[in-house]
């Protein structure tokens, strides 16, 4: 709360994030899990805590970008334009990107 409302007393700070985290149930309500189609919810709240369930499928394109990025200068070949695979990463890390 420290970090978003710096300046608010700390009881108009928590009423704000349970107000956002409210909002954030609303607009995200439930995922898929990793292991199946069974739906869980995106947030995991406690009296101290709000995170990520880590039980939760879901996509972060900046997290993609760099993993296609790695693979690129991690892959052996003579030049990046003459490997169809590593093309092909970036062509995915573009498309990520636009």
């Amino acid at each position: 709360m420290a970090l978003l409302w710096p300046d608010l007393p700390p009881a108009s700070a928590q009423t704000n994030l349970r107000q956002i985290v409210y909002q954030l149930r609303k607009t995200i309500p439930t995922v898929a899990s990793h292991d199946s189609d069974d739906r869980i919810p995106f947030l995991l709240s406690e009296q101290q805590t709000v995170g990520v369930n880590p039980l939760a499928r879901y996509f972060v394109d900046a997290i993609a970008f760099d993993v296609l990025d790695a693979f690129v200068h991690r892959h052996e070949h003579a030049s990046v334009a003459g490997c169809p695979l590593c093309r092909s990463r970036l062509e995915e890390a573009v498309a990520l990107y636009r």
